[in-house]
């Protein structure tokens, strides 16, 4: 049995936020956009959050998060995996870096490590 791991952040903004600094499996996410205009929830495969600079780093993954809903991705028997670890952060594109006006709240759901 895989056991997950849950992490939760009330207010991700265009700051990168490291989640976890080892290998791990992201099994699941969900984004909330409190803001009327979209948003994008990049996540970057790296150690620590500064190793990633937002608008020139290229994310692993980044996911819409509309405007006043949510995004949610369950990924299921195939995981996405981050080698080195897993950094997040909400912009209004999809890999720039400029906030929205309202940090976005997210729940991540890993193994490993």
């Amino acid at each position: 049995m895989i056991r997950l791991r849950p992490i939760f952040d009330s207010s991700v903004v265009a700051t990168v936020e490291l989640a976890v600094g080892h290998a791990v499996a992201l099994h699941a996410l969900e984004v909330q956009n409190p803001n009327a205009a979209d948003g994008w929830l990049q996540l970057f495969d790296a150690a620590a959050a500064a190793d990633v600079t937002l608008g020139t780093t290229t994310p692993k993954q980044s996911y819409l998060a509309p405007g006043n809903g949510a995004n949610d991705k369950m990924f299921g028997d195939d995981p996405i995996g981050f080698e080195l670890g897993l950094c997040y952060a909400v912009t209004t594109t999809v890999t720039g870096s400029t906030a929205l006006g309202t940090g976005c709240p997210l729940n991540l759901a890993v193994s490993g490590g």
